[in-house]
């Protein structure tokens, strides 16, 4: 179970850009995330996956966010 919801890890997501949604962004998923290309065993974590879509600002992309530590 997250210990953060999906607003707050939007939040979160947008505040690290300096910037706040805009038009019809795509509700955060849960999600399994871990670095596959580490050289090294890596831990995998529950995050919220939020799509950032920043266009003025040049900005698109995704942002992981840790479900449990925000």
């Amino acid at each position: 179970m997250p210990a953060i919801g999906a607003n707050l890890a939007q939040a979160a997501a947008w505040a690290s850009l300096g910037s706040e949604p805009v038009g019809n962004a795509p509700a955060p998923q849960l999600v399994i995330w871990g670095d596959m290309d580490s050289a090294q065993l890596a831990p995998f974590f529950l995050a919220w996956e939020v799509a950032v879509h920043d266009i003025a600002g040049g900005t698109f992309g995704r942002y992981y966010i840790d479900a449990l530590t925000g």
